[in-house]
């Protein structure tokens, strides 16, 4: 996952064409740093209508964990998914 954030971040890759398989497997990652590097990036990920259950949940995980960084970027990751679905 940092190589996946770190190409974002560097404009190597595009968020568009890594966000469906990122957002797919979003809900098995269980590693703090992993999920971190995805929080960090969410804001540039499209999350289409069929991901935005598991997406939310994976947010609402992270809000819940005890590992400080994760914590504190889920709501990073609560503001990306509200801006693309306000309702």
């Amino acid at each position: 996952t940092w190589l996946i954030k770190r190409a974002i971040e560097a404009g190597t890759i595009g968020a568009e064409r890594v966000a469906p398989g990122l957002l797919r497997n979003v809900g098995a990652l269980e590693d703090a740093d992993a999920m971190l590097h995805v929080l960090q990036v969410m804001h540039t990920l499209p999350i289409p209508p069929e991901r935005r259950g598991p997406v939310e949940q994976f947010v609402r995980t992270c809000l819940a964990s005890s590992h400080r960084f994760v914590h504190a970027w889920g709501y990073r990751g609560m503001h990306a998914l509200g801006t693309q679905y306000p309702e």
